[in-house]
């Protein structure tokens, strides 16, 4: 091909075009990898996210336990069960007995619940210091903004709500929903778990994205553990979950 300013060989042109084509083919992809990459990022980022302590559980139903520690902010100790007709203490650590799940419904930041706890079998909290077969509606919500307060009365009035009981050693007892010893931080135990669950499941749809690599046999083990521990409640459980 002959032009004003020169010879053009038609061969050449079609594989300047041709390679063109590749180029921006591979852009497109690239482009498409990037995206995918990012918004998993965004994804896990978003995922691990912390609950706000203000924030009210999420219930539980048949076949999706959510389960909770209950710690006291004052005393920075953890709500556990310690039998039937006995006072619930304050562990420095979570046991089997710290751990809670909820039943109800919310409305309006107020959750109405019952309340179960992971050695308590079928009972339901009725007090502090009893657990029957029927329970009593509790209920949660942020009565002041560093925490949660657990009552027995719908306008958490008078002395009916969960405290630290300063003065009574560990046991957990009642006191003003506002005093500084009513603020509990429920929080959602386990989570970190279904975190490196989602993580293990980003990378094996995006190997790119880096650690840790997908290993189908860690990933279906860990998922099976996790299973287990939300069926069964125990530390051992939720040990076996980190290997």
């Amino acid at each position: 091909v002959t032009l004003c300013c020169g010879t053009v060989n038609r061969k050449n042109l079609a594989l300047s075009g041709q390679n063109t084509l590749e180029m921006l083919e591979k852009i497109n992809i690239d482009m498409k990898r990037t995206f995918t990459f990012l918004m998993t990022a965004l994804f896990l980022c978003v995922g691990m996210v912390k609950a706000a302590v203000t924030d009210v559980p999420e219930m539980s139903t048949d076949g999706d336990i959510k389960w909770y520690t209950i710690k006291n902010v004052r005393k920075q100790k953890y709500a556990t069960y310690a039998g039937e007709a006995s006072s619930m203490t304050q562990q420095a650590t979570v046991q089997d007995g710290s751990l809670f799940y909820f039943t109800g419904t919310v409305a309006d930041g107020v959750a109405t619940v019952k309340i179960h706890n992971a050695l308590a079998g079928e009972l339901l909290c009725a007090g502090t210091n009893s657990w029957t077969a029927e329970g009593i509606d509790w209920y949660i919500a942020a009565k002041t903004t560093t925490g949660l307060a657990i009552s027995k009365t719908a306008d958490f009035s008078g002395t009916e709500s969960w405290n630290d009981f300063q003065g009574g050693g560990q046991k957990v007892d009642y006191w003003t929903a506002t005093d500084d010893g009513s603020i509990w931080e429920i929080e959602l135990f386990g989570s970190d778990i279904q975190k490196s669950i989602d993580k293990l499941l980003a990378c094996k749809e995006n190997p790119q994205f880096g650690e840790p690599k997908y290993n189908e046999e860690a990933y279906n083990a860990l998922v099976a553990a996790y299973d287990v521990f939300k069926a069964n409640a125990t530390m051992a459980n939720y040990n076996a979950c980190a290997g």
